[in-house]
């Protein structure tokens, strides 16, 4: 029983077992495969006329042509070969977008046995499925001449790549053997020289450094005499930075002393005023009250 794997689960194979049909040809096997669905794929639903899988927005529209067809192909045959058309399954209803897997499941397993039984009577089914596996035969072989044609090719490409491969490892073998024999005799040239300039930068370093130890001797003697004259200019000028912070000092003294004699005397010249004002407004009131005491009499 194969019905774990019919369509409309999603990543399973269809695999009905082939069906063995009587009649004029007894042991004809008709299979009924099905597509290798991803897990990104809609449901779909299965033909109960002709076993095929088709989506919700098109397998009612296939089933009235696959009917047709039937009809058709069965009008072709002789009236005693004649079946009458396959009923569409009625336990389930025909799922819709939307509906669970298992509502798929339960009537693509109906529409199943539906045409796997009437493919073992349906000659016209027969007809088609032997049509469709002499034309899937073809391809087949079509496909395996293609293949072996290209292996040949493939086969081919690399003979010639390989001896391409080869002549070209030669040929640069040949240019690295030329390149080193000649990086060799520069290389020996390259040594003779260096050991001639060697020589020469030893004899031209030995006069540099005894002129140099006679130029640092110099130098020293030079530098200890800096190094005394700016001892002794930095205590001429200490000298005289502290010479100047005591004139310095004695300067802020004197105006700190100014200014506090300064704001001692604007105070005094402040609280004179204001007692002048002060005695002046009293005044002003002891006649203004005087008025209107004469004023009430």
């Amino acid at each position: 029983d194969n019905r774990e794997n019919l369509p409309g689960r999603r990543g399973t194979t269809l695999a009905f077992p082939a069906l063995t049909v009587g009649g004029a040809n007894p042991g004809t096997q008709v299979l009924f495969p099905g597509p290798n669905w991803p897990a990104w794929a809609p449901l779909q639903i299965a033909c109960y006329a002709c076993g095929r899988q088709f989506g919700t927005a098109s397998v009612l529209i296939h089933q009235k042509t696959c009917l047709k067809k039937h009809a058709w192909g069965s009008d072709l045959l002789p009236a005693k070969r004649r079946v009458a058309l396959p009923e569409p399954p009625t336990a389930f209803a025909l799922p819709v977008s939307g509906d669970s897997e298992e509502a798929f499941n339960h009537y693509n397993n109906d529409a199943m046995d539906v045409y796997t039984t009437h493919a073992t009577v349906c000659r016209y089914c027969i007809s088609q499925e032997k049509i469709r596996r002499d034309e899937e035969a073809a391809a087949a072989a079509a496909a395996e001449a293609e293949a072996a044609r290209r292996r040949v090719a493939e086969e081919e490409r690399l003979r010639r790549e390989a001896e391409e491969s080869a002549r070209q490892d030669e040929e640069e073998r040949l240019r690295r053997e030329a390149k080193e024999a000649a990086a060799r005799r520069r290389a020996e040239e390259e040594e003779e020289e260096w050991l001639r300039r060697e020589a020469e930068e030893r004899a031209r370093l030995e006069a540099e450094e005894a002129v140099a130890a006679a130029e640092a001797a110099r130098r020293w003697a030079e530098e200890e005499e800096r190094l005394r004259r700016e001892v002794e200019e930095a205590a001429a000028a200490a000298a005289t930075a502290e010479a100047a912070r005591k004139r310095e000092e004695e300067r802020l003294g004197r105006e700190a002393e100014e200014a506090a004699a300064t704001a001692a005397a604007e105070a005094t010249r402040k609280r004179a005023e204001e007692d002048e004002e002060r005695r002046s407004r009293e005044a002003e009131e002891r006649a203004r009250l005087e008025e209107e005491e004469r004023l009430r009499r």
